[in-house]
This record gives C-alpha cells, sequence and structure tokens, in this order.
C-alpha cells in the first residue's frame, strides 16, 4: 500500500509539473501546420541531363528561402522530394501577424 501512495504522488506530482510548465498553451505552444492550417506546395525542377541533380537542387532551395524567408522567421520549410521536386510548407499567420498587416 505504501508503495501505491508513493508512486501515485510522483505521478500527480510529474503530471502538475508538465501542466504548469504549458499554462497559457497560447504563449508556450506553437501550433503546427497540421492544427493551425497551412499550405504545402510541391513544385518540380527542370534539370538538364548535364548538371548535377543534387548541386541544381540546393542551389534552387538556398534561392527559393532567401526570396521567401530571408530572416528565417516564417516558419516557411522547403525539402527536397525525390531527384527534382521541392516541397515547401508554409503555415497560415497567427492572429497578431494578421494585426500587423492590418495595421500597415
Amino acid at each position: 500500500m505504501r508503495q501505491v501512495l508513493k508512486y501515485t504522488f510522483i505521478t500527480i506530482a510529474v503530471l502538475l509539473t508538465c501542466v504548469w510548465a504549458i499554462i497559457p498553451p497560447e504563449k508556450q505552444l506553437r501550433l503546427g501546420k497540421d492544427l493551425r492550417g497551412g499550405v504545402s506546395l510541391v513544385y518540380s525542377v527542370q534539370i538538364a541531363p548535364n548538371e548535377d541533380a543534387k548541386d541544381v537542387m540546393t542551389r534552387t532551395i538556398g534561392i527559393l528561402k532567401k526570396r521567401v524567408d530571408p530572416d528565417g522567421l516564417l516558419e516557411v520549410s522547403m525539402i527536397q522530394q525525390g531527384r527534382d521536386r521541392i516541397e515547401i510548407t508554409m503555415p497560415l499567420p497567427n492572429d497578431r501577424i494578421k494585426g500587423l498587416k492590418r495595421a500597415f
């Protein structure tokens, strides 16, 4: 009986610590594209037969990242898919960003 009480107390303490760590959830948890919404785009890149596909894809992703998200603040991810495709994942802006856009 004493072991059960000890483990129950430890379990409750751990759960309370976890809950305390994420309160308030809107400030502590960052929702991803699946929960907040967003867009995934897949683009095909034309690669000439005499070019190195890996080099072309690396340069293309680098250029796109500089143009789309130069400061790296928007959480836009660009991932190579296969030999000649790039998947670009963009989350929707949150309410704070929408408010700043309206104010601008």
